[in-house]
Parts: structure tokens; C-alpha cells; sequence
């Protein structure tokens, strides 16, 4: 499971997995690779970005993601992307092919079972 501040933009992102079966070595090599690779193939399909307007309780009950323990107005921005539905870190894209290519930047640990990951749009 991954939880982290993936706003869009030229400035690095950092995402923390945790993993109840970590991996090693060239397993965890392997697999932020296959996730990189995940990502740039999402990001080439052009996903149009959708914006809606909402209160935070209507967010909510859609199941939008958010910046664990931030606050919100009453008021807030949501933004669609596919399945995704976050509120506002604001991607400020029509699609998802706007953004560039996704590159891992950085892995290391923050505690145990949990791997911070770095990430930066080129």
C-alpha cells in the first residue's frame, strides 16, 4: 500500500509503501522498475484530468484521497484522473500525458516495513 504527497509538478514527490512482506534486493529493484514502468505507461494513455468542485463531505464520501492529517475547507477541489479521484494537490493538466516521464529518484527506509520512495517528473 502506498500513501504520500503526489502532487504534480516539476518538484520531487515522496511516497511511503508499507509492506507487510518486504522485499530485497534485487526483488525491490525489480519491483520499482515494474512500478516506474506502470506509472509512464499511465501517463502515456493521455487520461484526461476531470476537476470538480465538491464539499469535503460529498470528497469524502467519494473515497478522494488526501494529504494524510491536512486540513480542508468546507469547499474543496477534487480532481479525477481514471479511477483516481484526489483532492486537490493540483495537477494543472488537461491529461495525463502533459506530465512527462516518471522517474524514481531515491529509495530508502523510514521505519520498519516502511520504504520512502522519491520521485520527480522530467
Amino acid at each position: 500500500m502506498a500513501r504520500g504527497d503526489i502532487s504534480v509538478g516539476p518538484q520531487e514527490h515522496e511516497i511511503l509503501v508499507y509492506e507487510n512482506n518486504p522485499l530485497t534486493g534485487i526483488q525491490f529493484q525489480q519491483a520499482l522498475e515494474g512500478s516506474e514502468k506502470l506509472v509512464n505507461e499511465e501517463i502515456q494513455k493521455a487520461i484526461l484530468v476531470k476537476k470538480k468542485i465538491m464539499s469535503k463531505k460529498e470528497a469524502d464520501k467519494l473515497g478522494a484521497e488526501h494529504e494524510f492529517g491536512a486540513k480542508y475547507p468546507d469547499t474543496v477541489s477534487v480532481y479525477i484522473i481514471g479511477s483516481s479521484i484526489e483532492f486537490c494537490g493540483g495537477p494543472h493538466a488537461a491529461n495525463t500525458g502533459e506530465l512527462g516521464r516518471f522517474k524514481i529518484v531515491k529509495e530508502e527506509a523510514s521505519s520498519s516495513g516502511v520504504r520512502r520512495i522519491k520521485a520527480a517528473l522530467e
